[in-house]
């Protein structure tokens, strides 16, 4: 029996402050939070390919959550890193698997290639034992036979026809 793992998560990271604003929520000026959360799908939990990222302001008081203006991410958006196992995981898989067929390939070459090798140097001994014999029958002259040949009788076929 063969279990695939699979799922998705999300995780949620803090950059910093966002300064002191109106909290719309708690309708009072509270410190904000400036966040950055992504979504990820996973298989075998190592294996990641992220869906979404998405920068968000946080109250402190209620933790109620807004999309960030791009003027309140400014440089934070260089801290915030997304593992790569988590953002390239399933490109490892993909790059992983062409490289085993490609060393197989190459494997599967380098085995025949000797396989050949034992054929041909075959090839050369039959080849050499043939001109040995022929330069043997030369040698000795046509002679002729003093019986016929008797042909070998043929085993029987335990098959019926």
């Amino acid at each position: 029996m063969f279990v695939i793992i699979h799922g998705s998560n999300s995780e949620t990271l803090r950059l910093g402050d966002a300064g002191e604003r109106h909290c719309p929520a708690c309708r009072c000026n509270t410190p904000f939070r400036l966040l950055f959360r992504y979504h990820y799908s996973h298989l075998y939990y190592l294996f990641g390919r992220l869906n979404s990222r998405e920068y968000l302001i946080q109250c402190a008081k209620c933790r109620n959550t807004w999309p960030a203006a791009p003027d309140d991410v400014g440089d934070a958006a260089q801290h915030a890193r997304v593992p790569f196992m988590r953002r390239w995981g399933c490109l490892t898989v993909v790059l992983g698997a062409l490289i085993s067929f490609g060393l197989l390939t190459l494997l599967g070459e380098m085995l025949g290639g000797h396989e050949d090798a034992i054929e041909r140097q075959r090839l050369r001994e039959f080849h050499r034992k043939a001109e040995e014999r022929a330069k043997k029958a030369k040698e000795q002259g046509p002679e002729a036979p003093d019986e016929p040949d008797k042909a070998q009788p043929r085993p029987a076929d335990d098959r019926e026809p």
